[in-house]
């Protein structure tokens, strides 16, 4: 699923960011919730870059931790399980984690209200399957809009 990110950032980023709101004024043919969409790339792209960003550190201070604590007993010794998970918790309260989850949590927020409804939207044009391709982190059912998008899109150019 990296892969298909990474992808369609990279075609994303391969036009100029000027270029989506652009795409969105010009085409007339676009349904409009399709262009309301497309005309907040701006806003969207740098949320999903602060997202990425903000989840590797909350990732990097929750593995640090981890790895302070020291190996993981099992599951056997209820009594060495517990104590390595104190030790795990109070590693990720010094570390900073917490403040971590927290920014992770708000840019999350705040990517997701500037988004919201648009996952149900049919997207039309491949830049704005593309644009919504990098939102599957918010949840499956983005990832289950765009393969609907791809779908219809591929039997719309084959059959054309």
């Amino acid at each position: 699923m990296a892969s298909t990110r990474r992808a369609a950032l990279g075609a994303l980023l391969a036009l100029p960011a000027a270029s989506l709101p652009a795409l969105a004024a010009t085409h007339g043919e676009l349904p409009e919730r399709e262009a309301q969409f497309l005309a907040l790339a701006p806003r969207i792209l740098p949320l999903v870059e602060a997202l990425k960003s903000t989840w590797q550190e909350a990732h990097r201070l929750y593995t640090a931790a981890e790895d302070e604590a020291g190996t993981f007993p099992g599951y056997d010794d209820e009594k060495m399980r517990r104590a390595w998970v104190h030790r795990a918790k109070a590693a990720r309260d010094a570390n900073g984690y917490s403040d971590a989850w927290g920014v992770f949590n708000a840019t999350d927020v705040a990517l997701t209200q500037v988004v919201n409804g648009f996952d149900e939207v049919e997207m039309t044009t491949l830049p704005a399957i593309l644009l919504k391709a990098m939102l599957v982190d918010l949840g499956d059912w983005w990832k289950d809009s765009v393969v609907a998008d791809l779908q219809r899109y591929a039997e719309a150019q084959l059959c054309a």
